[in-house]
């Protein structure tokens, strides 16, 4: 367990946990942030003492997870072969980690334009994909979503080239007491309310993917970001989507095969899966099932990391 946790104890002083997880899309919850933040860098027993005790708190049964840091060192291996598979964030041109989801969700960014704002609309759903995505978006004099309509558009959110199931489009976001619907142009009154909902051909009903106010915001666009606690999820396979197609697995440096599409795991959650170039990160991790020790393939170590993100999500 010694050399483990000395990796761990390094990670942890120098870059510092909570960033590697962040760094991956992934929020811990206050409880966990509130123990690494009590701490002492310069106490590497402190953080051996807890380890065991967070490991079950994360959903790992003893005994499931080995460490093979004699394999890990006994050949070279480039450090981002060490990374999940990234590619280009869709509605924009940063790199980012690619994502597998099995749930919906939407969200807008928003640019200043000079009728207004221009309010760009995206929407993920690949379970079952079309050329469009329908969404109706619809302002309120209130501040809140709630009584009588004001203006309303329907938008036809065109698929963006090069991923599955994720779709954006565009309207204008005006201030003003007058309306015209289908004009491309949604009236908002002053502090007034925005919703968003999108008619999927799988949810059995419509799906709210925006609300809020000007004051306070619109659903952000996240595309990392974990779906809303009550969104619309099914179980399914990962890693088929377009965006996987030029995705590999690092067997040494240099020499990679395609990333092929992991099975259904018989339950739908609301994160976005990662495909990592090394699972077993060079032969580091290694898991137990069914009384043998192999190496961290793309499937078991889906396995793992959806049980721990199932167990950070109860706290």
């Amino acid at each position: 367990m010694t050399a483990p946790v000395s990796l761990v104890d390094i990670i942890n002083r120098t870059v510092g946990i909570d960033t590697v997880v962040s760094s991956l899309g992934i929020t811990l919850p206050d409880i966990a942030l509130g123990v690494l933040n009590t701490l002492d860098k310069n106490d590497p027993e402190q953080l051996a003492g807890m380890l065991p005790g967070m490991t079950s708190l994360l959903g790992i049964q003893s005994g499931t997870v080995y460490l093979d840091v004699a394999t890990l060192l006994d050949k070279p291996f480039n450090l981002r072969d060490f990374l999940p598979n990234s590619g280009t964030e869709p509605g924009s041109t940063n790199k980012t980690f690619l994502r597998s989801f099995e749930c919906i969700k939407g969200g807008t960014t928003m640019t200043p334009v000079d009728s207004g704002n221009q309010v760009n609309v995206f929407v993920q759903d690949s379970n079952v994909v079309g050329l469009n995505a329908a969404v109706t978006v619809t302002s309120y004099a209130s501040a809140d979503m709630t009584g009588d309509t004001f203006d309303t558009e329907t938008l036809a959110l065109p698929a963006i080239d090069g991923f599955t199931g994720i779709y954006t489009g565009s309207f204008i976001l005006t201030g003003g007491d007058t309306a015209t619907s289908g004009d491309g142009q949604l009236a908002l009154p002053a502090g007034g309310s925005v919703r968003g909902v999108y008619t999927s051909l799988s949810a059995a009903s419509d799906v709210e993917i925006i609300g809020g106010n000007l004051a306070d915001g619109l659903t952000a666009w996240d595309y990392g970001a974990a779906c809303p606690d009550d969104a619309f999820a099914w179980d399914a396979a990962r890693f088929g989507e377009t965006e996987f197609m030029p995705a590999v697995i690092v067997l040494e440096p240099d020499v990679s095969v395609t990333v092929e599409p992991i099975a259904a795991d018989g339950e739908s959650t609301r994160f976005g899966l990662m495909a990592f170039k090394s699972p077993s990160f060079d032969g580091l991790l290694c898991l137990k099932a069914d009384d043998v020790i192999l190496p961290a393939d793309q499937t078991t170590f889906a396995g793992l990391f959806a049980g721990i993100m199932k167990a950070l999500e109860a706290f």
